[in-house]
Parts: structure tokens; C-alpha cells; sequence
């Protein structure tokens, strides 16, 4: 079983603070055939392609907003 967690990396320009929001929880299990990535990819089509990753960041196609994806 794989959990994984897509969070939006929020940078204020203003403050030059970086701060963190959890999105989306994701889950797994030993006998699905679909995988995390591919269940992320799904859900969220903007995000650019995801391979198989452990905490990995990603960009968002449109905004250009960053995503870490943590499993």
C-alpha cells in the first residue's frame, strides 16, 4: 500500500515566505491495477506528465503553480 499527498507550494512574492497546502490524499492498494501517479494524473490532467516519483515537485500546465507530490 502507497500513500501519497499532493500539496500546492504557495510562494509570496510580497514576503518572499514559502508556505505549503495539502490538495488531495491518495491511496494505493496492493491489488489495484491503477497506480498513484496515474490516479493523480486523472484527477488533475494540468499537471505535467508523472512517472513514478517520491517526493517530486511538478508545475501545473495553465497556472504554473508548484506541486510536491510526497509518498
Amino acid at each position: 500500500m502507497r500513500i501519497a499527498f499532493l500539496i500546492k507550494i504557495i510562494n509570496c512574492l510580497y514576503t518572499e515566505k514559502i508556505s505549503y497546502k495539502k490538495i488531495d490524499t491518495f491511496i494505493e492498494l496492493n491489488d489495484e491495477n491503477e497506480t498513484l501517479e496515474i490516479k493523480i494524473m486523472k484527477k488533475y490532467p494540468t499537471l505535467n506528465n508523472i512517472d513514478y516519483c517520491v517526493d517530486c515537485v511538478f508545475f501545473d500546465k495553465f497556472t504554473k503553480e508548484k506541486y510536491l507530490i510526497v509518498s
